[in-house]
């Protein structure tokens, strides 16, 4: 609903700017991960892990049960 969507924002803002923007490009733009690493200018592994990391620190602040992911 509407009002996980504000925790899901205010958690993504908390995050610092480049993890962030890898998480909202490869995740809600639905990006590649090699798409994301073009246009970051970084490696495939480094958006693999750079996203992993974040989405571990999102599922600490919003409680397991609000996030799941289905793709590495």
């Amino acid at each position: 609903g509407p009002e996980l969507t504000v925790t899901l924002l205010a958690a993504l803002a908390e995050l610092p700017p480049r993890a962030r923007a890898m998480v909202v490009l490869r995740y809600w733009e639905d990006l590649s991960v090699e798409t994301v690493a073009e246009l970051l200018r970084c490696s495939p592994s480094t958006v693999k892990s750079q996203c992993s990391r974040a989405l571990a620190t999102l599922r600490t602040r919003l409680g397991d049960a609000h996030l799941y992911t289905t793709r590495s």
